[in-house]
């Protein structure tokens, strides 16, 4: 389950729905969802409907660019807020689709060929109107610029070239610059990036890495630039795993 809120709407990822609360701050202990998205009724059966959601788990959440944004495998689906009905079908404003679809539509910023991804992880910057998404299946971190219309990878933290998805950024242990299964991302007040550098249910380096905020800007004509993390927590350094 993930939930994001908005000043008037909370979201709440529910196996193949969204349930949506109104005015969320002000409902009562128990009181029902307003809306569910990916099934016609309240009272539907929310899995394997043959909807929008159909056979695809939801994961985390963000918001961003006026859209909520959720994560299902290996497509991002963006709705435009605030959310007004229930739906087997309710409308998307774009879904994000990994490269391996030929429907495909996130693209490398250096030569456009399209970008696989398994995201786990959702945080939408707006001051840069950028999708950031933790992509478990190549040990890196993806930022997108534009998500809602010509999205496009122009930075990747954890992964020193394209051909290599390899943890630890290809090296033989945990370091400062590579992954092992990135999950949930986060930012600061202060625009400084959280990796949870741990795969689900245990395994991976088991740590948050932190990115200084001035290492998350795109540098023109390098998109492995392969930052250094600033801070490690859970471990005693960057080399423990």
């Amino acid at each position: 389950m993930s939930t994001q809120t908005t000043p008037a709407q909370l979201f709440v990822s529910d196996g193949q729905r969204i349930l949506v609360w109104n005015n969320f701050q002000e409902v009562g202990g128990a009181q029902p969802a307003d809306y569910a998205v990916g099934q016609d009724t309240m009272d539907s059966n929310f899995n394997n409907n043959n909807g929008i959601f159909s056979g695809l788990n939801l994961g985390a959440q963000t918001i961003g660019d006026g859209h909520l944004w959720v994560a299902a495998a290996d497509r991002i689906f963006a709705f435009a807020l605030p959310i007004t009905n229930s739906g087997k079908n309710y409308p998307t404003a774009k879904i994000l689709y990994s490269g391996q679809y030929d429907v495909g539509n996130v693209y490398w910023g250096d030569d456009g060929t399209k970008v696989n991804f398994q995201e786990s992880g959702l945080v939408f910057d707006p001051t840069q109107n950028a999708l950031w998404i933790s992509d478990v299946a190549n040990n890196r971190v993806l930022r997108v610029s534009d998500p809602a219309g010509q999205a496009t990878v122009d930075l990747v933290l954890g992964q020193p070239n394209k051909d290599s998805a390899a943890p630890n950024a290809g090296q033989s242990q945990a370091n400062a610059q590579g992954f092992a299964h990135p999950w949930s991302i986060n930012f600061d007040k202060l625009g400084n990036l959280y990796v949870i550098d741990s795969k689900y249910e245990g395994g991976g380096n088991n740590r948050v890495l932190r990115f200084n905020a001035a290492d998350t800007v795109p540098q023109p004509g390098n998109i492995f630039p392969l930052p250094s993390a600033s801070g490690v927590y859970a471990k005693k350094n960057f080399n423990t795993g």
